[in-house]
């Protein structure tokens, strides 16, 4: 089964004065890109992060968010911080002549000096342990998203894959017609050269550059070919966006020097079509990891 490069999960659980927040999302890249943002506290555990999701994604650029809620107001608030700013301020107060004590506005005033960093908290092993189990299930609704959207992926190529082998059937059917078209066009270039006075051997060079210039077989049974493999892996899905995006080039160059070659008009109407479809193919192929 092939896997969208794009996914996304989020979840949220408390545990004691803290309430965590994770999110995973992901987009299209060449290769794996894993951006961690954690708050300064929990920075030691990006790699350790990183690891989990090499283990489940081998291609995208991913990116993970964590913050943290803590729900103690004492962990936020100095008090022997707010204390020495409430004695402080009375000490100025009596120095300047004001008798009244100074209000809870007066302190919010220098709130910087005993409202503590959010991103600096305690956590200990149990903390650690739960934030990672966590992680990690977050981590499963992430895969699965990938994996959901990569059955609707597979689902929209195949269909595509399926029209474009329809399509180049055509041009195959129509090959008898474009070979007696051909013989009719050699025959009546044959009979000009006869005319003049063509060395046997100049003879047999023109002939053989026409057939040459015009004959188109090789390169549908390539695109037979490379049709046979995209399919094949296609099916064996995994980690396959990088194969499946050769053969689609594969593919467009095949059909563009039919395009070139044939010099039919039928076949041309058919290859305008045929091109469309490979690139309507390798747009999403771009999706799949």
């Amino acid at each position: 089964m092939i896997h969208s490069m794009t996914g996304y999960a989020s979840k949220v659980f408390s545990t004691g004065a803290y309430t965590v927040s994770t999110e995973i999302k992901s987009y299209n890249h060449k290769y794996l890109d894993v951006f961690v943002k954690l708050p300064r506290s929990l920075a030691y555990l990006e790699n350790i992060l990183k690891k989990e999701v090499s283990n489940v994604v081998q291609r995208g650029k991913v990116e993970i968010f964590f913050s943290v809620l803590d729900n103690s107001v004492k962990s936020v608030i100095n008090e022997t911080k707010f204390k020495e700013v409430y004695a402080y301020l009375t000490e100025l107060n009596k120095w300047i002549g004001i008798k009244k004590a100074p209000t809870l506005s007066d302190i919010m005033l220098f709130k910087d000096l005993f409202v503590q960093n959010k991103e600096n908290f305690e956590i200990n092993k149990d903390f650690e342990t739960i934030l990672l189990n966590n992680f990690k299930e977050c981590l499963k609704s992430f895969a699965k998203s990938r994996q959901t959207e990569g059955a609707f992926l597979a689902k929209d190529i195949s269909k595509r894959v399926n029209r474009l082998s329809t399509l180049v059937k055509k041009v195959e059917k129509h090959l008898p017609k474009l070979k007696e078209k051909l013989k009719i066009k050699i025959k009546n270039r044959i009979e000009e050269l006869l005319a003049t006075d063509i060395q046997r051997e100049r003879l047999e060079q023109e002939v053989a550059y026409m057939l040459d210039k015009i004959d188109v077989s090789e390169e549908i049974g390539r695109l037979n070919q490379h049709l046979t493999n995209f399919k094949k892996i296609l099916k064996l899905g995994d980690s396959c966006g990088k194969k499946l995006d050769f053969y689609t080039q594969e593919m467009l160059r095949e059909i563009n020097t039919l395009s070139v070659k044939s010099q039919d008009a039928f076949i041309s109407e058919l290859t305008i079509e045929i091109k469309g479809e490979i690139e309507k193919i390798r747009e999403q192929v771009q999706n799949v990891e």
